[in-house]
């Protein structure tokens, strides 16, 4: 039997990640990386005070989403390291490649997870920084 406090639980978070997923929807969508909360809140059916509950404004709902677009780029990220070449300069090429690759497939989360205010909360930069500096110094 569930609780009423624990439906209340299970239903913020279904709210807040219904808020997420259609932030990432529609930047995912849009041809402009400017998304409006109030296109949000409709892709999402919840009301504005809803959202700002969850995230507090709209840097934040939009730092949670750059840290989407990291958790996707680190995924890629890490299929092209497990392949490792035999040669540190073709992991290299490859991980540039996938690089210029995740750039054009998802240009919005590019130019916010790049963009001087699409800092991550999450370790995720640093991850993606460490494992280029892991290739570079097999090429040393």
């Amino acid at each position: 039997m569930t609780s009423a406090i624990g439906r209340a639980s299970f239903a913020l978070v279904d709210a807040k990640t219904r808020i997420l997923e259609a932030a990432v929807d529609l930047l995912s969508r849009s041809a402009d990386p400017e998304i409006s909360t109030r296109e949000v809140c409709e892709v999402a059916g919840i009301t504005a005070p809803a959202l700002y509950h969850h995230f507090g404004d709209k840097e934040r709902l939009l730092s949670a989403v750059v840290d989407r677009g990291w958790a996707r780029f680190l995924e890629s990220k890490r299929a092209v390291a497990a392949r490792a070449h035999e040669d540190p300069l073709d992991d290299i090429r490859s991980g540039w490649d996938n690089h210029l690759a995740f750039a054009r497939e998802n240009p919005n989360f590019y130019r916010l997870m790049w963009s001087a205010g699409g800092v991550a909360s999450s370790a995720a930069p640093r991850e993606g920084h460490e494992m280029l500096i892991a290739v570079l110094e097999r090429c040393a």
